[in-house]
C-alpha cells in the first residue's frame, strides 16, 4: 500500500530521502488498517503534523463535511 501512495512514490521511484515512511507517521506500533473508521478519523490529525492548515480546508469542502457527518465512504487524505 505504501509503495502505491504519494509518499511511497517519492521514496521508491524518485529517490527522495526526506519523504515520510509508514513508521514516521504512525509509529511502529500505531499502524492500523486503512479500512477502519479509527484510521479514517485519525488521518486528518496525522497529516496535519506535516501539512498544517490543510485539515481546515478539507473540512470546508463536500468530502470533509460528508465525512464529519458520518459518511464513511467520503474521501479523506
Amino acid at each position: 500500500m505504501y509503495e502505491g501512495s504519494f509518499h511511497g512514490n517519492l521514496v521508491m521511484n524518485e529517490g527522495a530521502t526526506n519523504a515520510p515512511t509508514c513508521g514516521g507517521c504512525h509509529g511502529s506500533h500505531g499502524i492500523t488498517s486503512t479500512t477502519t473508521r479509527e484510521f479514517r478519523v485519525s488521518i486528518l490529525d496525522m497529516c496535519s503534523r506535516c501539512h498544517g492548515g490543510r485539515a481546515a480546508s478539507y473540512l470546508d469542502v463536500y468530502h470533509g463535511k460528508a465525512f464529519k457527518l458520518g459518511d464513511d465512504s467520503a474521501a479523506v487524505c
